[in-house]
């Protein structure tokens, strides 16, 4: 998912550093980081809220996230993540939580892998399954 122009690699990662850097260490600094378990049973992170002008940041972040997909063209990778933000911007937004959606997200994600590795490129490299 690297970008092969180097220029414009390092460019967004200078792009990218340079405020957020600021940001983040700034916030870091004055926010009490804790926890607290919610009315679901899964634990809300009082200091990941997400309002206000956080909301504008966010979008900056999700640019950065998704610019590598879209320029070499990773469609999949693409569709995944957005499915994936929507689900866990929805769950955020109705509980306050991102609930199980991580484990969800990561056991997918290898179950695709598993499924690739094992039965899709074999069946394309020797027309079927070994």
């Amino acid at each position: 998912m690297m970008l092969k122009n180097i220029s414009l690699r390092i460019n967004m990662l200078m792009a990218y550093c340079i405020p957020f850097f600021s940001y983040f260490i700034y916030k870091i600094s004055s926010k009490d980081f804790k926890t607290v378990v919610a009315k679901n049973g899964h634990l809300k992170w009082e200091w990941a809220d997400f309002d206000g002008s956080k909301n504008i940041l966010l979008i900056f972040w999700l640019f950065f996230l998704f610019f590598g997909l879209f320029i070499n063209e990773l469609y999949l990778g693409s569709s995944y993540a957005i499915v994936l933000l929507i689900l866990s911007l929805y769950s955020y937004n109705s509980s306050g939580t991102f609930g199980s959606l991580w484990c969800w997200s990561i056991n997918s994600l290898m179950l695709y892998y598993a499924i690739k590795i094992l039965i899709l490129m074999p069946f394309n490299e020797y027309g079927g399954i070994c």
